[in-house]
């Protein structure tokens, strides 16, 4: 049985549409419309039962345990002409949930298993009609490397009905849009105090908080990665199977990050925030390198992606 979590961000009901500043939308067509408000939140889908996902080894995670600067992806501005801006859009959501990981043997550390089963991002809108409609639902799943402690996110499906980019109205040309896709994971969790003057790897870049003498607390980042789905039109079928789309690796927490795992917990443990930032980009209406450095600005590993659907864009 699947059981989902889900967060409404920055809205207090679940069901709740606020009428704030009204937002142009556009159909396939290129027809603008405004709709009265919209919204976008993550879900995260978990499942009851043993899933074939491993934890990270008991190591520890060179360049990321520190503390965490900034929760939430940060919006780097482009600088990009009036008449450019209107082919580009950007939204995020952020999620802040508990139980990263679960043990699959309540008495083995080492059967901790990655507790998601998949991340759906939902952009939902109110048509001028007063109806509720899904503009855009993108569902990643989680692709483990056994043993090594890592996994990546893989787009199971991606679905755009109305665009925020301008799709340009006549021709045949300006009717497709560029998605890059940012996804931040940051995770916090206890750790036993082996003794008085240990830190948890001996490395002063560690972010180690002695509370009392039974525990400490870790942050760790553990990955800024994103993915570039090219060619996407509104209101079209995508056929994503033979692309795989991925993006880079993930880090897990170590095995140590299960010490405090119990049956009050259901024998779970590390809180982690997920944030994602999608940008549209209509490459009709924006130059090759701004098109480029609007869609890579919040991921390092976009670039070189970017880069090989737009070989101009590097000149």
């Amino acid at each position: 049985m699947m059981k989902k979590i889900i967060l409404w961000i920055a809205f207090p009901m679940l069901l709740d549409y606020s009428a704030g500043a009204q937002q142009i939308n556009y159909t396939a067509e290129g027809r603008s419309f405004q709709a009265d408000s919209e919204r976008t939140f993550l879900v995260i889908f978990r499942t009851d039962g043993i899933s074939a996902r491993a934890a990270g080894s008991n190591v520890a995670l060179p360049g990321l345990l520190g503390s965490v600067a900034s929760i939430g992806i940060n919006l780097i501005k482009t600088a990009l002409t009036n008449q450019e801006e209107k082919y580009t859009a950007s939204y995020s959501a952020t999620l802040s949930e508990k139980s990263l990981l679960q043990l699959q043997n309540p008495k083995n550390s080492a059967t901790a298993q990655l507790n998601i089963d998949s991340i759906g991002i939902y952009r939902l809108i109110v048509l001028p009609s007063g109806e509720k409609d899904t503009a855009l639902r993108l569902i990643l799943t989680p692709e483990t490397e056994h043993f090594a402690g890592l996994f990546r996110l893989n787009v199971q499906s991606v679905w755009v009905q109305y665009a925020k980019a301008k799709i340009k109205k006549l021709g045949t040309h300006g009717k497709s849009l560029d998605l890059s896709v940012s996804v931040k994971l940051d995770a916090l969790w206890q750790e036993t105090v082996t003794s008085a003057n240990s830190t948890a790897h001996g490395s002063s870049a560690d972010s180690t908080h002695s509370v009392g003498s039974a525990y400490t607390i870790k942050t760790a980042t553990l990955g800024d990665a994103g993915l570039v789905l090219p060619g996407i039109r509104p209101g079209h079928p995508i056929d994503l199977h033979s692309a795989g789309f991925k993006t880079s690796w993930f880090q897990l927490p170590p095995l140590t990050a299960m010490a405090f795992a119990n049956d009050e917990n259901h024998y779970s443990a590390v809180y982690f925030n997920v944030s994602v930032t999608i940008k549209e980009a209509n490459p009709y209406g924006v130059n090759a390198k701004k098109l480029a450095d609007f869609l890579s600005s919040n991921s390092s590993d976009l670039l070189s992606a970017i880069k090989s659907l737009l070989p101009q864009a590097s000149k």
